[in-house]
């Protein structure tokens, strides 16, 4: 699929699924799920994250084959577990989207190796940049906006009580003798 159609669907998964938790930042949550739903194709010399980190893409498609090893479950356990590390909980939104990216790319007739080592490749009948494609990428566009604007009611309704609270709490006040 192509970079947008990953960063969208990456998106859609992102703002459908951080409420479920609580204990992220909603913020990065999103900017985590965002980043990793394209990053994958990090070894894939011609995409736009690797023009995006040059050094680190040039290490990494030297060494793998695109749509090899990082694009398997055995590179996001892996991942995983350093993310884990190093950042806690932020795992969570790696994990979501990196499967994100296989879940598309998956539908695609190069498909992936999920489960590589192991030879077994799994995949669909629909090409990168086509027809199909561009259409689905207008159609999570689609969803993403009602998402979005379903999810922001929420944040609307919070912030104009928080508002409204801080208004009232900073009013003027009248001084009577």
């Amino acid at each position: 699929m192509m970079f947008k159609t990953h960063a969208a669907f990456g998106l859609l998964i992102a703002i459908s699924t951080f409420y479920y938790f609580s204990n992220i930042n909603k913020f990065l949550f999103i900017f985590v799920v965002f980043v990793s739903s394209v990053f994958l194709d990090i070894d894939e010399k011609h995409s736009n994250i690797s023009h995006k980190l040059k050094p680190l893409s040039t290490i990494i498609s030297f060494i793998f084959k695109h749509r090899g090893f990082v694009h398997s479950l055995l590179f996001i356990i892996l991942f995983s577990a350093t993310i884990f590390i190093f950042l806690g909980n932020y795992y969570i939104p790696f994990i979501i989207g990196a499967l994100s990216h296989l879940f598309l790319d998956a539908l695609t007739p190069a498909g992936i190796k999920l489960f590589y080592p192991f030879n077994i490749k799994i995949h669909g009948f629909f090409r990168t940049g086509s027809f199909f494609d561009y259409i689905l990428f207008f159609l999570i566009l689609v969803l993403i906006f009602f998402t979005g604007i379903s999810k922001m009611g929420n944040y609307i309704s919070l912030i104009s009580i928080f508002h409204s609270n801080v208004a009232y709490a900073n009013r003027p006040r009248r001084l009577y003798k």
